[in-house]
Formats: C-alpha cells, sequence, structure tokens
C-alpha cells in the first residue's frame, strides 16, 4: 500500500506535537511533585522557569491539584492529561493549603519581577544618549553602604534611562513595593518621568519572622504592576559622584546625595538587585 506525502506529512506533525506536549509535561514534573506533597517551593525551584507561560501554568498547579475545573483552553488541555487531576470544583479558593498560598506568593513574585523586566527591557540598555557623567549613574545605589539581611532603599539607573525606586525590603508591612519610569540628569537635578506602579493589594498584617525590620508582616496579598493614568514627576537635587570611605576602615565606595539622603553604589550592573 503506497502512502502519499501528504499522510506522511501529517503523521510527522502529529510526532512532533505529542513530542512537545510530552516534553512540556516531563519539564514541570519537579515542580508538580513538590506541589503535590506540600512541599515548600524555594527560589532555585524556579531556574528553569524563566517566562511568563511557565508561571502561568506553575501558578495553577495549586487550582489543579485540589480539582478546579479550568474554563481556558490552554490550561484545561495542559492538566487533563495528569491522572490526578480530577475536575470537580468551581471554586477552590478555601482549600488552598497555608503552603499553597505561601508558595503562591513566591510564584506572584516571580511573575511580578518578569513583568517589571518586561517594562525595563533591559536588553535595550545600550547607554544611548547618556552624557559621560550620566553613564556613572548606571547601576544600584542604596542608602546604605552596608549589606543587611537585605536591600535598604534603592534607585536602580539603566543605561536606556529606565530607573527602578525600590523599597526598604525588610519593612515587610509596606504596599508600595516599586515605582518605574524615565531618568535624566541636568544641571545637578536627577529628574524622573514615573510610568508604573507595583503595589500589594488586599492581604492580612501577621507577626513578622524571618528578616523583617518591623513587627508585622502582609502576606497573602496581590502584587498589582500597573502603568500609570497619569505620569508622576520627581526632581531632586544631587552631588556629584565621590569616593569616600565610609567608616574609615580603607574601603572606599563611590556615593552621591539625593535630596541630602547620601545613596552608596552596591552594584555596577542594575540586574543584579
Amino acid at each position: 500500500m503506497k502512502i502519499s506525502k501528504e499522510i506522511i506529512s501529517i503523521l510527522l506533525l502529529f510526532l512532533l506535537l505529542q513530542n512537545a506536549i510530552l516534553s512540556k509535561e516531563d519539564k514541570f514534573e519537579m515542580i508538580i511533585n513538590k506541589i503535590l506533597k506540600n512541599q515548600t517551593l524555594e527560589e532555585d525551584d524556579f531556574k528553569n522557569y524563566q517566562s511568563l507561560e511557565d508561571l502561568r501554568i506553575i501558578r495553577n498547579i495549586f487550582f489543579a491539584k485540589h480539582g478546579f475545573i479550568f474554563r481556558t483552553k490552554y490550561l484545561k488541555t495542559f492538566f487533563v492529561k495528569y491522572n490526578w487531576y480530577k475536575p470537580q470544583r468551581e471554586n477552590v479558593d478555601s482549600l488552598l493549603l497555608p503552603d499553597d498560598k505561601d508558595n503562591l506568593e513566591l510564584v506572584q513574585f516571580f511573575q511580578y519581577e518578569l513583568n517589571m523586566k518586561k517594562i525595563i527591557n533591559h536588553q535595550d540598555n545600550k547607554n544611548e544618549n547618556l552624557s559621560d557623567a550620566e553613564k556613572h549613574f548606571i547601576g544600584i545605589w542604596q542608602i546604605s553602604p552596608v549589606m543587611t539581611a537585605g536591600w535598604s532603599n534603592t534607585f536602580s539607573f539603566y543605561g536606556n534611562r529606565k530607573v527602578i525606586k525600590r523599597g526598604n525590603t525588610m519593612d515587610c508591612e509596606k504596599r508600595l513595593l516599586a515605582m518605574i519610569g524615565n531618568w535624566k540628569v541636568l544641571n545637578n537635578q536627577l529628574i524622573i518621568e514615573y510610568t508604573h506602579k507595583a503595589n500589594r493589594l488586599g492581604g492580612k498584617f501577621v507577626k513578622a519572622s524571618g528578616s523583617c525590620g518591623t513587627e508585622r508582616e502582609l502576606i497573602n496579598g496581590k502584587i498589582i504592576l500597573a502603568k500609570l493614568n497619569e505620569k508622576e514627576y520627581a526632581k531632586h537635587k544631587i552631588s556629584n559622584i565621590e569616593l569616600s570611605d565610609p567608616y574609615g576602615i580603607g574601603y572606599q565606595q563611590y556615593n552621591f546625595s539625593i535630596d541630602a539622603q547620601r545613596y552608596w553604589q552596591k552594584e555596577l550592573d542594575p540586574e543584579k538587585y
């Protein structure tokens, strides 16, 4: 029996699609097993998942575990292949375990970070149209000359004129996480046009733990990274960048002041936050 070229092509396409689906399933096997066993996820568990699509799947594993009925064809097609997935509930929020909620916060944080990188567009970081003086600002600057359990208030300046202003990571009560915009230096002034803001909405306050520097900690909130309806502008008086030793121990660091508050350069690469 002679098989036409068209049939052969269709069979090959089918096999390729099947292998792609199996490959995607295998890719998530490790993290699915941890979630099904109610284990705590760590940052290292996400090193192989660097896209928003990956994180979307991981986020929905928690809901699939409890039998959520997916209406989205993409998610339904992905999870229906697993024998542990039993779609039977319209809402599973009340079934989420404390570990599920903690893990979902971590997934949400990585989604937020990836969305922020899309706005920053670091690959376009070409130092375009920067003066020689402005090039010295590229990097991460924080209000403390030393690193403790986390970052203090920081500015991250990028060569494509993007900037991220972040709050103290040890302030576990804060709702405003970051502001993103465009920067330039003109006549001893740092001028920033803020275009996006990241806030944590909802959630609840509990007694702080870990590296928190506050008595309370906000948990189970939803991070919203949104474009501002109206841009916000800030002008700061700045000093020249200088090299000095903050503690007189022979270790000099670059620093400058923003509105009389001194900032110290901790990283040359703004991505190393």
